[in-house]
């Protein structure tokens, strides 16, 4: 190298990261700025780089420029941060020194897609806003969260986002603020392949996709593929135009001989494993011997802190930085490399573990590995055993990361009601204390919270571990911050009857039409409904059928649809008399209402992003719109099974057009209709009399799917 050179690297890219490794490699000192946590994170601890993990003003580089005697800036930002490029060369001119921008190598993957009829190509966010607002559907924007507020300031568009982030802090709270409801966030980490694409597009019913023009290394390929094959629309925003050096022409600027960027042949014997609770005791053996001959520990700094490989560890726990280290391997005179990559918990446990082999599959495939997957000691276990009982008769749930909005609560009351023993790893202390206080609140309805027993176990297998029984209302006393799993046990738990056997007497009544406990019952074993499914009752009157469906299973999601707002009152009451969680009740005609914006919105997310579990549909009043309403569920499920009944002329003769219509335009199969007549017996005098009921036409089809 020539005279050695004061070196700073504003990284914002993979290529930045790769400069650093290489100027360490070759003890050249130097000073990497990044913006965020996790991109210090995955830099790895070096007696030659000093990393500054702040977002710095113009002022404040030119100071750090000074104060370090810098004698060359490499800016490696991302290419669309062109406010933090131009304050770089602007603080490098003002402190007389050299600029270099380190650019992303051109692949050109764009230019393939310049001529698809649905691809559309903006010069700026500013620009695919305006553009957004001409279209219809639902929109996955995956520019990331920096200037996700741009496209929030419309709220006919900020409704129709579903938003694909990074997995940190900082993305999770822009969107919190900006009021990007949960069940709208995809945080995850890529990369992401064409299927794990077209996934999201299909499961979130997604008609417009935005992108950064971001190139091979962004994904882009295989994000656009995906949006082609599924025909919806694409913004594009074009990739700026910069001027710069490549990876090589930099690393050349700094040294005399060519350092040579291209890594041989290799192949991989790679290991992903499960920890267990975190602590090294209790790693199992074959763990501690692949650990030992480990060439590369990757995982997240708590799990590497401890161990010793023989090249490197990496503080490399998302898929995408996992991926782009193997695909630059730093190799070191050998042709085989054992990697081995940590987990927290057991890897069949919610766990990152088969994401990252998906991954591998997808984008190691010109590479030669092979694939060990270890498991771990989950916390479940420990907590049994610490609680000297046993987990093989114990329903065992995590809402750690994946609660619910609308049924989450609904999960955690019916475990607990039907359930002797209940395991369950939580997000936090915070969980805790609503834990207690839905037991509270259901107390005397359903669950005695005299019978349930808490055990709350905090920070398993570490030194300040504890394990210790509460009260219920003990857990609303909970606050400290850590890792729990909680243990609760319910003496006085319920069977679940499988079969809907309510009577009229136990609703609460009033003037609004119900159902009648006879029909009701026909009407819901005809529809058979499925269970982890979502029920729709359109026409909820009393909720009398939404609560008995409700019922069948905990984990049925019912949506019951009412305009009358006397009928909305008194279902509210009969879901609160018979304590539901799993029942939605949105006010309106259905399907107008969820065309509506505001509150209502939410709801029409929800059924449109899971429309694939939306499996039977009950139409107990259509007011003449029944073909619309078919029309509706059609399209938001062709496999759905639907009943209709009907008791005057006119909306039995209604009906049985609408479903000859659907039969000749190929949508309606099956169709099954009962004609259902029944008395009950009275009192009169001394007599037993029966009293007719009136007659009720039951109507029971399904769907055609589109494809048959």
């Amino acid at each position: 190298m020539n005279k050695e050179k004061r070196i700073v690297i504003f990284s914002g890219t993979t290529e930045g990261r790769n400069l650093s490794e290489v100027l360490a490699e070759h003890k050249v000192k130097h000073i990497v700025c990044v913006a965020t946590e996790y991109g210090k994170m995955v830099m790895d601890d070096n007696e030659y780089v000093e990393i500054l993990n702040e977002r710095l003003d113009k002022n404040q580089m030119i100071n750090l420029f000074k104060n370090n005697n810098i004698d060359v800036v490499v800016d490696s930002t991302h290419p669309y941060a062109k406010i933090v490029t131009q304050n770089i060369k602007d603080a490098a001119a003002v402190a007389k020194i050299k600029y270099v921008r380190l650019k992303r190598d051109e692949d050109f993957v764009a230019q393939k897609y310049k001529n698809q009829k649905n691809i559309h190509f903006v010069d700026s966010i500013e620009e695919c806003v305006q553009n957004l607002s001409k279209v219809d559907g639902n929109i996955l924007l995956t520019t990331g969260s920096k200037e996700l507020h741009k496209f929030c300031q419309d709220d006919s568009i900020k409704n129709r986002l579903i938003v694909r982030v990074l997995p940190g802090k900082e993305s999770i709270e822009i969107c919190d603020e900006l009021g990007i409801s949960k069940n709208k966030i995809i945080a995850i980490q890529g990369p992401f392949s064409y299927e794990m694409n077209s996934f999201f597009i299909k499961n979130y019913d997604i008609r417009v996709l935005v992108s950064k023009e971001s190139g091979k290394a962004g994904g882009f390929d295989e994000k656009i593929k995906a949006a082609v094959d599924a025909d919806i629309e694409v913004f594009v925003i074009k990739r700026p135009k910069e001027s710069g050096m490549s990876f090589s022409e930099v690393v050349n600027l700094f040294f005399e001989e060519n350092i040579e960027i291209i890594k041989p042949n290799i192949s991989f014997d790679i290991t992903l494993a499960g920890i267990g609770l975190g602590t090294e005791n209790f790693y199992i053996n074959e763990l501690k011997e692949k650990i030992n001959k480990a060439d590369v520990v990757l995982g997240a700094k708590r799990m590497i802190e401890n161990v010793t490989p023989k090249i490197e560890k990496k503080p490399y726990y998302m898929s995408k930085d996992i991926i782009s280290y193997l695909k630059n391997f730093p190799f070191h005179e050998k042709d085989k490399y054992n990697i081995v990559v940590l987990f927290s918990g057991d890897v069949g446990f919610y766990s990152g573990c088969y994401l990252l082999k998906e991954a591998l599959k997808n984008e190691l495939k010109s590479t030669t590995y092979e694939l060990n997957v270890l498991p771990g000691i989950s916390s479940i276990i420990y907590m049994a055993a610490k609680c000297s009982t046993m987990w093989n008769d114990a329903k065992i749930m995590s809402i750690h990361g994946r609660y619910d909005e609308f049924f989450g609560d609904n999960e955690i009351l019916e475990s607990i009601k039907y359930n002797k023993k209940i395991f369950m790893i939580v997000s936090g202390y915070k969980d805790i204390n609503k834990i207690g206080q839905l037991i509270v609140e259901a107390d005397g309805k359903y669950i005695d919270k005299n019978s349930i027993e808490i055990t709350v176990g905090f920070n398993l297998s570490y030194s300040d571990e504890i394990i210790k029984k509460i009260t219920v209302e003990e857990c609303k006393e909970i606050d400290k911050d850590g890792l729990y799993v909680v243990f609760i046990e319910n003496k006085k738990y319920l069977k679940h009857k499988n079969s809907s056997l309510i009577k009229d007497s136990e609703f609460v009544r009033d003037k609004v039409p119900m159902t009648k406990e006879n029909i009701r019952h026909l009407v819901i074993n005809k529809l058979q409904v499925e269970d982890d499914s979502i029920f729709l009752d359109i026409g909820g009157g009393s909720g009398s059928i939404s609560i008995e469906t409700a019922m069948l299973d905990r984990n049925i999601k019912v949506f019951t649809f009412e305009n009358n707002k006397y009928a909305v009152e008194l279902i509210k009451k009969n879901v609160d008399h018979f304590g539901r969680k799993n029942i939605q009740i949105v006010e309106g005609y259905f399907p107008e209402v969820l065309n509506n914006t505001g509150e209502t919105n939410k709801y029409k997310n929800y059924i449109e992003n899971n429309k694939d579990i939306v499996k039977s549909a009950f139409i107990g009043g259509t007011r003449g719109r029944l073909e619309k309403m078919i029309d509706y569920l059609f399209d938001l499920n062709n496999t759905m099974r639907v009943c209709v009944t009907a008791v005057t002329l006119e909306s039995i003769n209604n009906t049985i057009n609408t479903i000859e219509n659907g039969v000749n335009k190929g949508i309606i199969t099956d169709v099954d209709i009962s004609q259902v007549s029944y008395s009950n017996i009275n009192k009169v005098g001394n007599y037993n009399m029966f009293k007719a009921q009136n007659p009720i036409m039951i109507f029971v089809f399904n769907f055609k799917p589109k494809n048959k």
